[in-house]
């Protein structure tokens, strides 16, 4: 059902890429994203969302999971936000500075994360920013 629902869009907007970016065609149009896609068949990634990196019990449990997955380090950590645990406004700019140099400084000691493994971020409904676009 997914492929024929697919293959429907295709008819009305073919690869027309509507996210942006460099590609002109929508990615999964794309041949080399195919060809990564059958290489990588057993790639794992790791979600994790609301990691509030101002509070030291979070970043005590990341520094577990980065020791366990340091052995076999998937091909992605995505982290969605909120990055910070409070409601206010007043110091949250400080305190995601203050959190992510702790998390930088967290994965400077896992070599093998950083070099073999993408971190993404994505910002939560309360981080500061341009608002609501996602």
């Amino acid at each position: 059902k997914q492929w024929y629902q697919r293959r429907v869009r295709g008819n009305y907007f073919g690869n027309t890429n509507f996210f942006g970016g460099p590609a002109s065609a929508c990615v999964s149009s794309l041949q080399l994203l195919r060809d990564m896609e059958r290489e990588k068949q057993d790639a794992m990634f790791v979600f994790l969302s609301d990691v509030w990196l101002d509070q030291p019990s979070v970043l005590s449990k990341l520094k577990t999971m980065f020791t366990g997955y340091s052995k076999v380090p998937p091909f992605a950590f995505v982290f969605f936000g909120n990055f910070t645990s409070g409601q206010s406004h007043k110091n949250t700019v400080s305190k995601m500075k203050a959190g992510f140099k702790a998390l930088a400084d967290m994965l400077s000691s896992y070599p093998t994360l950083c070099s073999d493994s993408l971190f993404l971020f994505i910002p939560g409904p309360q981080e500061p920013g341009p608002g609501p676009v996602l």
